[in-house]
């Protein structure tokens, strides 16, 4: 009776640990998507002679 319940634990621990692991890892890819395309962008961005002097009428 004992053993059984210290299974019905350890497998409730090992499956929550997993899923924890699981939406950490799609977490930080979406993260890691995000960040490619905001870098994407503003590569673009740098190369637009408008967008450059949009920004640099706004810096002053």
């Amino acid at each position: 009776m004992i053993i059984h319940l210290l299974q019905h634990i350890i497998f409730t621990i090992i499956v929550r640990v997993i899923i924890i692991a699981l939406v950490t890892q799609m977490t930080v890819h979406h993260l890691q998507i995000q960040a490619d395309v905001m870098a994407a962008v503003a590569g673009e961005i740098k190369k637009s002679p408008f967008m450059q002097r949009a920004f640099f009428y706004d810096l002053r």
